[in-house]
């Protein structure tokens, strides 16, 4: 026998003991007046088919009361009470009224059910949905279902009682033609007729039966016909009556993960999730009492979910948008239960008392909504609370100031609470505030090297002025220049920029290339080079290369080609300087000499202090050391014509009474030529000045009373 169009009567028939099959003739039949009678339990009935291409599945809920007639051959199942012709008339409901619940009946005594209400639906693979079961629920002689029915059958035994359900039918004679073929309308094999014999059967023990309100009770069945062509899943679950207006559905995340949890990313397989996924468990309860389990339909998803390029600002490249927080098939093989439909959708096919499920980060800046819905057997919605409050809502991470960043990264910092856009940084004694990173790129973080050929993660750090600069050969002091600039550098490499991310005339590649608002808030590198070669660009040892077009005071980091530097180029300086230093200790008439004693008092170099460093100079190493520590000077001036946003340095005529502050910044030029290189080459052997600076630099200078002395006051690395 196969499951074929042709063949099938689009009903759906759920859990048969009887032996009857009960077909409807037509749905126009006028909906009855609702039913009478208290219901003592639900039965849920949920039915599945497949033959081949073809399908179908239904739910039912039933609520069951005492009914007004006894049910049973000959009389057999209505009771022989004591006493009398007027306890013989006595029905189901009378009778259980008089014994006040199941457990108060006495061994051997019978209570028959009818059906009090029923509502559900079912649908076939053609797509058709049948769900108006009032109009379709028909009993044999064709009226809809009464109390009066033959629902179910209670016997109270001596150790509890047993109960045993009566056939369901969802059915429509019209086309389209779909459906679940009941029990009886096949040939089971023997285990299969013993499955659906156990399916319509309910034990209970006398201590269930006195804690009624906790009971259920769950039976399932899986059998098919002897021909194998059909297969058929049923289950049917058992509550004690609960109005719908009492049910109602907990949200609970991992509470000891979730208050810490925060998004991650996987640096080594970008594609793969990058952290312990947060646990959700939603379970189905009774209201105000948790323990008391009920069953609904659920949906969850992720219906606002953020869509980044990459795993954070500038990881990996190339890459499209997509979902930071999703689920993972993988997690869901079960055919039954809760399903995985994508990566932002789960949904029950069956009704459910709890499920617990996991989601998954993919970036450090994920962030979501996720939403939990809920509805009873007949499609009706059902409250749900959310950690205690009534909201579908779970904010992943938490995130009660809703800036889409996790709480617990900003607990206790001075950015706590601020919008995703703020970019205020402050260092003291700077006019300009921010650093061009926006506080979710901040929390969203970068990769840099880990100094062992591989990669890291940082977030950044919301508090403090950070750049970043492109320097392959390592050539810039990042160390020294936070010292003396108050700024942070991270060193980066080709791979961890885009070069052609800069929209404008400049050539500095782009930091914050995955950044949704690299548009509005790009964050550049500067390019650091080490020259070997002779420049023909310049002369100088150090310089800054700007984009074509740039005026003088409008040098920025994004309008920047590169700061070079020529080691070779400092190198030749002090050995000039040593040489001149040489004649004129070694040769005292000569013209260096004369200079020296006669000339160098007055340039604040003396013959003694001359004659010091000449005797330590004559180490070539000693010359080496002061050139690296001249060029550390130099290339963080021509870095600082790029964040001081002008070309001018500061006049080599020190304003008067200032003298020696002014030429400590590291914008002062001492002279290309003459007693200012002197000075640096002798007062620098002499240990004097800064440990890693050449004599006299220290720093950029701060409020001298003076014309553009305020360089740390106006320095600025925000390029928007």
């Amino acid at each position: 026998m196969t499951l074929s169009i042709s063949r099938l009567k689009p009903l759906l028939c759920l859990v048969l003991l009887l032996p009857a099959v009960v077909r409807a003739q037509g749905l126009n039949i006028p909906p009855p007046a609702p039913p009478t009678g208290v219901p003592v339990f639900t039965i849920i009935f949920e039915a599945k088919a497949q033959e081949s291409d073809l399908s179908a599945e239904s739910r039912v809920k039933v609520r069951f009361a005492p009914g007004p007639v006894w049910h049973g051959t000959s009389g057999a199942y209505k009771p022989s009470f004591v006493g009398g012709t007027a306890e013989d008339s006595r029905t189901p409901a009378s009778l259980f009224k008089l014994r006040g619940s199941l457990a108060g009946l006495r061994p051997d005594e019978n209570m028959c059910f009818g059906m009090a209400s029923h509502s559900g639906f079912a649908k076939g693979s053609s797509g058709a949905t049948l769900n108006q079961p009032g109009q379709a629920q028909l009993s044999s002689d064709g009226t809809n279902w009464t109390l009066e029915e033959d629902g179910a059958r209670f016997r109270r035994t001596e150790s509890g009682g047993v109960l045993e359900c009566s056939p369901v039918i969802y059915m429509e004679d019209n086309p389209p033609e779909f459906g679940l073929l009941g029990p009886g309308a096949y040939d089971y094999t023997p285990e299969g007729e013993a499955a659906m014999e156990r399916l319509a059967r309910f034990t209970f023990t006398n201590e269930e039966l006195s804690n009624w309100s906790t009971v259920r009770k769950v039976n399932e069945a899986t059998v098919q016909s002897q021909d194998g062509q059909v297969r058929q899943w049923f289950r049917s679950t058992l509550t004690t009556d609960t109005p719908d207006d009492e049910v109602e559905v907990s949200v609970k995340p991992d509470q000891a993960s979730y208050e810490t949890w925060i998004p991650k990313g996987n640096v080594d397989k970008p594609t793969e999730s990058g952290n312990d996924p947060l646990e959700v468990t939603v379970t189905v309860h009774q209201k105000g009492d948790k323990q008391t389990l009920r069953q609904a339909y659920l949906k969850i998803s992720l219906p606002y979910v953020s869509k980044n390029q990459g795993i954070c600002g500038n990881w990996p490249k190339n890459v499209g948008e997509e979902e930071g927080l999703r689920f993972r098939q993988k997690d869901f093989p079960e055919t039954n239960g809760l399903l995985f439909k994508d990566r932002t959708h789960l949904e029950t096919d069956i009704l459910v008392e709890k499920v617990t499920f996991r989601v998954y980060s993919y970036e450090y800046g994920a962030w979501g909504t996720l939403r939990i819905t809920a509805t009873d057997a007949d499609g009706k919605d059902i409250k749900v609370q959310v950690q205690g409050k009534d909201t579908p809502d779970l904010d992943i991470p938490l995130d009660d100031n809703s800036n889409r960043i996790a709480d617990v990264w900003e607990k206790g910092k001075p950015w706590n609470g601020k919008d995703k856009d703020w970019d205020s940084e402050e260092v003291p004694g700077q006019d300009a505030m921010g650093d061009g990173i926006t506080l979710y790129n901040e929390y969203r973080g970068i990769l840099v090297p880990d100094g062992k050929g591989g990669k890291q993660f940082i977030r950044l750090d919301p508090d403090v002025k950070e750049m970043f600069i492109l320097d392959p050969n390592r050539g810039f002091p990042t160390a020294k220049w936070g010292e003396v600039a108050g700024i942070k550098v991270y060193r980066l490499e080709e791979t961890l920029v885009d070069p052609s991310g800069n929209p404008g005339p400049g050539k500095s590649p782009l930091v914050n290339f995955n950044a949704a608002d690299r548009l509005a808030h790009p964050v550049y590198a500067l390019k650091i080079v080490v020259r070997t070669d002779e420049p023909t660009e310049s002369l100088a040892p150090a310089f800054a290369q700007m984009a074509d077009g740039t005026a003088d005071n409008d040098w920025c980091i994004k309008k920047a080609i590169a700061v070079n530097v020529v080691p070779a180029r400092f190198e030749r300086r002090i050995e000039e300087d040593f040489v001149w230093l040489d004649t004129a200790i070694l040769k005292p008439d000569s013209p260096e000499g004369l200079d020296l004693r006669n000339i160098g008092p007055k340039e604040q170099i003396n013959y003694d202090d001359a004659h010091n460093a000449w005797s330590r100079l004559v180490d070539p190493n000693l010359r080496k050391a002061i050139a690296a520590k001249l060029q550390t000077a130099v290339f963080l001036h021509e870095a600082g014509h790029v964040c001081l946003g002008a070309l001018a340095d500061h006049s080599t005529a020190a304003p008067t009474g200032h003298e020696d502050e002014a030429r400590e910044c590291l914008m002062f030029l001492q002279a290309t030529w003459g007693w200012g290189r002197r000075r640096t080459l002798v007062f620098t052997a002499l240990g004097m000045g800064d440990k890693d600076l050449a004599y006299p630099y220290r720093n950029f200078c701060r409020d001298i009373p003076a014309p553009g002395y305020h360089c740390y006051k106006s320095l600025k690395i925000k390029d928007w």
